[in-house]
């Protein structure tokens, strides 16, 4: 069901519209989220190695055969030596890039276009990361992370705001920066309230898709002169007690 699904979202035929496409993303993205633990590892599998690309077998017809793609680098070697800047060249080039691109692409374009898309792929990701770290010698799913890391990248760069969080912030924003602060351990409420209280600043980055998912923190303090360190700051008792400063 997971490969039907899948094909379902990357292809497009000449006799179905937009809206088939879009059910059929919104379908699939319903089927994963309904998955456990481990038949989501499945589906990503499925992801990979039937869509990735890079599956030397022609049967699978969304995958380009790795042989095609060393031809397409072999035929640009060739042009490149005879004339860099040639026309030859050029379009060698163009169908090495091409030849190199995986059909779940595809995929991850559909699924970003939808509303709250750009979460759903960071969800996926952190399933992804969470196998990794569990089994780090799985090399397929290494690779489909590293590969939606610079799609998500690419995307979170353009639609991401700076904001300032302090202790009238929504719960629910000091609650998952309590979580996903991994530098600077936020061991409890009562530390949280020091980061953001008097001669403290906090700020992070936030993505218009997730308003209440901190994506990039700056931890700043306010001190009248500089230090090399830093545990001296987080551990003060009373930050900015003794500091006179402007807002």
């Amino acid at each position: 069901l997971a490969n039907e699904l899948i094909s379902d979202v990357i292809s497009k035929k000449r006799t179905e519209g937009d809206s088939f496409q879009i059910t059929k993303t919104k379908e699939c993205v319903e089927f994963y989220k309904n998955l456990d633990k481990e038949d989501k590892i499945k589906f990503l599998r499925v992801l990979y190695r039937n869509f990735g690309g890079y599956n030397s077998s022609l049967i699978l017809r969304f995958c380009v055969p790795r042989e095609k793609s060393v031809e397409a680098a072999q035929r640009y070697i060739n042009s490149f030596n005879e004339d860099p800047y040639g026309r030859a060249a050029v379009r060698a080039e163009m169908v090495l890039r091409h030849s190199m691109i995986p059909s779940h692409d595809a995929f991850f374009d559909h699924m970003v276009a939808l509303p709250g898309g750009t979460k759903f792929l960071v969800d996926m990701r952190a399933d992804l990361l969470q196998h990794i770290r569990e089994n780090n010698h799985d090399v397929g799913l290494t690779a489909l992370n590293e590969y939606l890391k610079h799609k998500l990248a690419s995307w979170l760069l353009g639609n991401i705001t700076l904001r300032r969080i302090t202790w009238d912030s929504p719960g629910s924003i000091l609650e998952n920066l309590t979580k996903y602060e991994a530098v600077h351990v936020i061991k409890d409420w009562k530390d949280l309230k020091r980061r953001v209280g008097s001669g403290r600043r906090l700020f992070a980055f936030f993505h218009s898709e997730m308003p209440h998912d901190p994506l990039i923190f700056i931890n700043v303090a306010l001190v009248k002169e500089l230090t090399g360190d830093v545990l001296t700051i987080l551990k003060e008792p009373s930050p900015g007690a003794s500091l006179k400063y402007e807002e």
